[in-house]
């Protein structure tokens, strides 16, 4: 594996990379529990964020524009409404959360995304999330950002597709680039699949201190 400045572009997994996702998810959940407490007639929010969440982990490509289609699955099952599922999921999942993303994010990580956006590299967000927000969030500038509900990409990683399609986009090879995520039954599986080399990062920033002073990172921090 190349140090990361050797590389044309480096790909960005979002949510649990470049912030510590555990931790965000604790402080939702307690705003979700005093929610449910002082709005009992609101508890059909939690099935809502947890269908949804379900159904995400277990798709990958969707039969139709699948920014509809992620709703109305959950809408289906719950047998509520499309508006009312969307309403949920962009409240506590897409809007709530940025105020907080600032006391999560990694800030040695986000420090080497700068630095190699010094040298010229691309730098790419590829999320199965909305990441515009969230990138404004942490400070954070990237090149490209792409998620699962872009035109382009329409599907979910580990599907291949979205990754080849982002690739095709920009006229970049597997071999020009480097993919850093935090899962590899996602993030690591989808760069296996196209060929391209890839770093799965620990699950909490305080666990990765050792590994960024290693390739590919030890010439960027």
């Amino acid at each position: 594996m190349n140090n990361i400045l050797h590389y044309r572009a480096v790909i960005f997994d979002v949510d649990g990379t470049l912030y510590d996702q555990s931790r965000l998810r604790a402080i939702m959940a307690g705003m979700l529990l005093l929610h449910g407490l002082f709005q009992p007639h609101r508890l059909i929010d939690l099935k809502i964020i947890k269908t949804f969440r379900t159904f995400r982990e277990g798709a990958t490509l969707a039969p139709e524009d699948f920014s509809t289609y992620q709703y109305q699955v959950v809408a289906d099952k719950l047998s509520v409404t499309f508006d009312d599922v969307k309403s949920v999921i962009e409240k506590w999942m897409y809007r709530m959360p940025l105020p907080y993303l600032r006391f999560c994010r990694d800030e040695k990580l986000l420090t080497i995304i700068r630095r190699i956006r010094s040298h010229g590299v691309t730098t790419i967000a590829y999320s199965d999330y909305p990441a515009v927000d969230k990138l404004a969030a942490l400070g954070l500038e990237m090149d490209f950002v792409f998620s699962a509900t872009d035109t382009l990409i329409n599907c979910l990683k580990p599907n291949p597709m979205g990754l080849t399609a982002i690739l095709n986009q920009l006229s970049l090879s597997p071999k020009d680039c480097l993919f850093i995520g935090d899962r590899d039954e996602k993030d690591g599986l989808c760069a296996r699949q196209v060929g391209m080399d890839f770093v799965i990062l620990p699950k909490g920033c305080s666990r990765r201190r050792q590994l960024y002073s290693r390739q590919p990172f030890s010439a960027s921090g």
